[in-house]
Parts: structure tokens; C-alpha cells; sequence
């Protein structure tokens, strides 16, 4: 895995109420807290982001993007939120500033699984450590559903992630058999490569990649009755390089149905 496909975000920004300090700039053994968790993620990291919302100019001098909330007083979720639509890589790594005694070796494990998963959680006797992870970007729709919804706690989130998928996963089992599946994948189809049509240079200008998507997180529903097939033609007509569907259902009113407006169209 290429270093630019991962970012890594380290949490600084509580209250610090029970140490009395700033916790990123606490020391430990004559180094700060926030310093450990650089040296963790530095040497797999091609950009560091540090969420912090007080001594902005302290954290500043380590010379790395300091973003403050976006949503105060929601805890560690607001600051993973808001790193997350800075993030321009596929994968984030998060790491509380108070875990002196992390490694860059539990991270490089964890990203042996991240191409299968959304989320990527260390699990000890039981109990979860959502706040030393690996969180795709394109979870960050269902944190800011969370956020907005008044549901703050890491654990209830991953749960529902889980319940959720679960849900998904057995519903679309039932609706076509694992053996059918295979054989449609198995079978000759044309062949459109989502990286190869934005690398092309006969479009003028930049290459877009247009959205179709009935609802998001945010903005509530956009267009309950979208016709992704009429604006899959539109979007070719007006000059788009790709598309991108929305398939999830409970967040974007999505469904698998909506890529078949693919056939209409020749990106």
C-alpha cells in the first residue's frame, strides 16, 4: 500500500479536564504526548492531520495541519469527523494522543485488513479501542448522520455500523443466490475502468466525476425521485469523465438497482 493512500489523524482535542493540562502537550518521559503518536504514524503516512482545539500555535510548530473541530463538545467523534472531509486519502489511521506505548507495527497489521473493510478495530479481551483505527473516508457520511442525530459515543457507532451491514449483507443474500452471483460475474461484459477514464486526456479541462445520489446524510433527501438512468445521459452529455453511484440505502436512499443506469451511458 502506497504511503499517499494514507493519512494519519491523531486526536488532541479534549477537554483534558481530569490531567489539568493540555493532554497533546503533557509530557512523558521528557518528550510531549502528541510527539509519540508522530513517531507511530509518521513512517507510514503520507500527510499527518493533528485535531486539536487549544494551543492551535503550539501544535503548529510540529509542522503538520492542525483543524479544530467542526462540532464542539461531542468528543473524539467531532474530531474524527471533521479530519475526515480534510483527509484527501482513501484510508485514515486515528490515534489518540494518549497512547505512549502505541506501535507502528499494530498499524501496519491493521492495514493488512483495511481493503476489506470500512472501519478496522483493534479488539482485546473483549473491549474495543475505536480511537487507535483505520476509518475509510466515505464512512465519514454515516459519522456526520451520528453527530447530527445526538449519537456521540464511539462504541454505539461501530454497533450500529455492524448491525447495520449485517442487515444489508443478509437481505441482498436473499435477493440473489451466492452461486447466481458468481456466474454473472463470471460471464463476458464489457469492461470500463473507473481510474483509466479519469486519467484520459482527450476531455478539455478536468476530468469530474458526477454524483448521483437521491438523499445524503446532511441535506436530508435531494431528489426522491431521481432517474439515475436520465441523468447518467446528462451528466455524459455535459462531459463527465465518471460516475458515481450511491447505493446505500439507509443514508443515500440508494439502491443496487441504481448502477444499472451504467448501461445507459459510456463512462
Amino acid at each position: 500500500m502506497n504511503k499517499s493512500d494514507i493519512t494519519g489523524i491523531i486526536l488532541s482535542g479534549g477537554k483534558s479536564s481530569r490531567l489539568g493540562e493540555e493532554k497533546g502537550l503533557a509530557s512523558f518521559n521528557g518528550k510531549p504526548l502528541v510527539s509519540y503518536a508522530i513517531n507511530v504514524l509518521q513512517p507510514i503516512c503520507g500527510k499527518l492531520i493533528i485535531s486539536a482545539n487549544n494551543q492551535i500555535e503550539e501544535y503548529k510548530k510540529y509542522g503538520y495541519d492542525v483543524v479544530q473541530d467542526e462540532f464542539s463538545g461531542v468528543g473524539p467523534m467531532g474530531g474524527i469527523l471533521t479530519c475526515l472531509k480534510k483527509s484527501e486519502s482513501r484510508f485514515n489511521l486515528i490515534l489518540s494522543c494518549d497512547t505512549p506505548f502505541m506501535s507502528t507495527t499494530l498499524f501496519e497489521y491493521l492495514l493488512d485488513f483495511a481493503d476489506y473493510y470500512q472501519i478496522v478495530v483493534p479488539v482485546h479481551d473483549g473491549f474495543i479501542e475505536p480511537l487507535c483505527s483505520i476509518f475509510a473516508t466515505n464512512v465519514l457520511w454515516e459519522l456526520q448522520y451520528s453527530v447530527e442525530s445526538g449519537n456521540y459515543k464511539m462504541h454505539d457507532f461501530l454497533k450500529k455500523i455492524v448491525e447495520h451491514k449485517k442487515k444489508e449483507i443478509l437481505a441482498a443474500r436473499q435477493r440473489v443466490p451466492e452461486r447466481q452471483l458468481r456466474e454473472k460475474a463470471a460471464g463476458e461484459r464489457e469492461k470500463r475502468p473507473f481510474f483509466t477514464s479519469l486519467a484520459k486526456e482527450s476531455r478539455p479541462g478536468i476530468n469530474i466525476i458526477a454524483e448521483i445520489k437521491r438523499a445524503s446524510p446532511s441535506k436530508g433527501e435531494i431528489r426522491p425521485d431521481l432517474d439515475p438512468a436520465f441523468y447518467a445521459a446528462q451528466y455524459e452529455q455535459g462531459g463527465a469523465a465518471a460516475l458515481s453511484v450511491l447505493t446505500d440505502q439507509v443514508f443515500f436512499k440508494g439502491s443496487f438497482e441504481d448502477l444499472l443506469c451504467n448501461t445507459y451511458t459510456n463512462i
